[in-house]
Parts: structure tokens; C-alpha cells; sequence
């Protein structure tokens, strides 16, 4: 009467869990981490497979994780066998790959080892009608891959969609609120002349301490943040001035404190005038008892104050001289050689642009 469920031998028996696989996805913080570990589960379930690549759908489709081949790949605009919005494997990749694509374009995939490809498993990341991206598994040689296959890995594709929604609507919030905290803060500096561009270099030396110090991504983010808005509390104020003895970081964390998704972020806020002797305000908080953001910040603050046309206007070796002098009294010792790393580099505040901090929009 019911026929009982067969076990299918073309998938291989050593292949990953499904579940398994999925809550290990689930960790993942960013969408090219996702699409990777995707990629490196599917060509497990089709071993056919040797390298592969995955494209997202944001206006145009780009390669945005691959495995096997060359980071060089990622970022490439490519118009490819995925269009028609069905699983299946392709043959034809001289029509359906390189054909559709310039010649520059081309190019490229040849450098990469794509002329090569026998056959193409491709599995499209559909959310109802919409396509968000695909998966691409490539086969070099004789070897075909077999329906058992590509059931199993358009299910797996199925299952890693949401995610990828997830996660491409997360970065989206980010740019927003990146966008958002920049032009908020440029409006507030443009009520005095000599703030303008203040926030922007202190936030740059302070990513590129970060940088120095090995700071996660979701840190130097948090970080960012708090450089950007650590003057915001001026707002609350009558004058901007630096002289009010760090009242205006108390009253900008306060600001900040409907904000959840802000919550380390204004600690740098808060502590950005504390000192690393405790002589500092406003909780006269010592060492690393301050939190990492507000020492980062705090020597960033004072470099810019003694080189910028808002403070001393010293030249960058004597503001550096005179940074250097208020390591372990005013300022947290590791970060003012961090810094001190950053500045004989060389590099001026434009070429430390945060770039990489935030997803950016193709």
C-alpha cells in the first residue's frame, strides 16, 4: 500500500548532515562567509563538482563567494545560465556563460579556468518569484552529475535562501545607518567651521588603530560608530567647545541610550575624555577600566586637536612628539603606539578611508 522510502546511492554516503550543515550556517556573519560554506557543502553532496562560485542579484549579479577558485573572481558583474530561474545542469557554458558577457568580462573567466568547465550544476536562491542569487558548481572533465544531486543540492539551496535574505537585509540596514550617522554628523559639524571634517579623521585614524590592534569586523563597526557620534552630545549644548570637562560625552551617551543596536558604540561615546591616570571625566575611570572604543578614541581626538586647524595646528612628527609625551597619564600607552605605528606610515586621513568596514551596493 505504501512504498518505503529508498536511499538514494548516487549521493554520497559521507556527505554533511543537512540540519548539521544549516546550524553552522547560521553562525555566519556576513553574506560571502554564508555563500562560501554553501558552496563547500555542496560540492561535498556533489563530488562531481571541484570548484564553484555563488552570484547575488543586488541590481546586477555578482560573484559574491567562490570555491576553488581565485579571490580575483569576486566582485565580477556577470550575466550567466542562472537567468532562467530553474535548477539544472548546463552544458552549453560557451552560449550561456561566456557569450552573454564582454569581452573584458571574458577575459577574465578564461584567466580563471571557466573555458574548461564540461558542465555546470546551477541552482538558483529563488524567494517565491524573486531570484536573489544562484549556486554554481563547475565539473571538469568526463564527469556528469546525476539527478540525485542536483535534488540534493537545490533542497540545500531551498533551506540557505532565508538566510541569505536575512543577511543581504541586515547589510542593507547598515548602509543605511551608515549613511544616516554621516550626514547627521556633517550637519551637526557645519554650526562651526572648525569642526568640519573632525568626526570623518578621527574615525579614520580610529579604524586604522583597530586595524593595528586585530579588532573583529563587528568591532571595528561598533567603532566606527562611536568615533562618528563621539561629539554628538554637543547637540544638548549651548556651545561646541571642548573645554565643558567631558560633559558633552555624558550627555551623548545619554542620547544614544534608546539605541540597542548602540550600545557598546556609546561607551566610546562616554569615555572618550576619560584619562588613563583617572584624572579624566566624567566618571574619572582608570586604564582598562575605560572601554577599548574611548581609549582608541580618546588619543585619535587628541591628535587631531593638536595637528587640525580646530586646535594647535602642529605639524604631524611635533603633534606626534607631543601625543607621544601624554602616553601613560593622559592616554592609554598601546594605542598611542598604535597610532604613532599609523602615522609613520605616512598616510593621510584620505588614504585610511574605513573602506570594507560597511557592504557596499554593486
Amino acid at each position: 500500500m505504501f512504498r518505503r522510502k529508498t536511499t538514494d546511492t548516487n549521493v554520497p554516503s559521507n556527505a554533511p548532515d543537512l540540519m548539521r550543515a544549516l546550524s553552522e550556517l547560521v553562525a555566519s556573519r556576513n553574506l560571502e562567509s554564508l555563500l562560501t560554506a554553501t558552496l563547500v557543502y555542496a560540492i561535498q553532496v556533489a563530488p562531481t563538482a571541484t570548484r564553484g562560485y555563488a552570484v547575488v542579484r543586488e541590481g546586477t549579479d555578482r560573484v559574491a563567494a567562490v570555491a576553488g577558485y581565485g579571490r580575483e573572481m569576486i566582485g565580477l558583474e556577470l550575466t550567466g545560465p542562472w537567468n532562467g530561474g530553474m535548477a539544472r545542469v548546463a552544458t552549453n557554458l560557451a552560449a550561456e556563460l561566456f557569450q552573454p558577457n564582454s569581452p573584458e568580462v571574458r577575459a577574465k573567466l578564461a584567466s580563471l579556468g571557466l573555458r574548461e568547465v564540461t558542465s555546470s550544476l546551477v541552482v538558483p536562491l529563488r524567494d517565491r518569484s524573486q531570484i536573489l542569487g544562484a549556486i554554481v558548481l563547475d565539473a571538469y572533465g568526463s564527469g556528469t552529475f546525476n539527478p540525485a544531486a542536483l535534488e540534493a543540492v537545490t533542497r540545500f539551496a531551498q533551506a540557505v535562501t532565508p538566510l541569505v535574505e536575512l543577511i543581504a537585509s541586515f547589510n542593507s540596514y547598515q548602509q543605511l545607518a551608515w549613511g544616516l550617522t554621516r550626514s547627521f554628523v556633517e550637519a551637526v559639524e557645519a554650526r562651526d567651521f572648525t569642526l568640519l571634517g573632525h568626526a570623518q579623521r578621527v574615525t579614520s585614524y580610529a579604524i586604522a588603530v583597530g586595524r593595528e590592534l586585530d579588532l573583529s569586523l563587528p568591532e571595528l563597526q561598533e567603532l566606527w560608530f562611536a568615533a562618528m557620534l563621539h561629539d554628538i552630545g554637543k547637540l544638548l549644548q549651548d556651545g561646541l567647545n571642548d573645554q565643558d570637562g567631558g560633559e558633552h560625552a555624558q550627555l551623548g551617551y545619554n542620547l544614544l541610550s534608546d539605541l540597542p543596536a548602540l550600545s557598546a558604540a556609546r561607551m566610546g561615546v562616554l569615555h572618550h575624555h576619560e584619562r588613563w591616570d583617572g584624572q579624566g571625566k566624567p566618571q574619572g575611570l582608570r586604564a582598562e577600566a575605560i572601554s577599548i572604543y574611548g581609549r582608541i578614541i580618546a588619543a585619535c581626538n587628541t591628535y587631531d586637536h593638536l595637528t587640525s586647524e580646530r586646535g594647535e595646528q602642529l605639524s604631524a612628527p611635533e603633534g606626534l612628539r607631543r601625543l607621544q609625551g601624554m602616553a601613560g597619564s593622559e592616554l592609554d600607552p598601546q594605542i598611542v603606539e598604535r597610532l604613532g605605528q599609523v602615522l609613520q606610515k605616512g598616510r593621510s586621513t584620505a588614504e585610511l578611508r574605513p573602506d570594507g568596514i560597511f557592504p557596499t551596493s554593486h
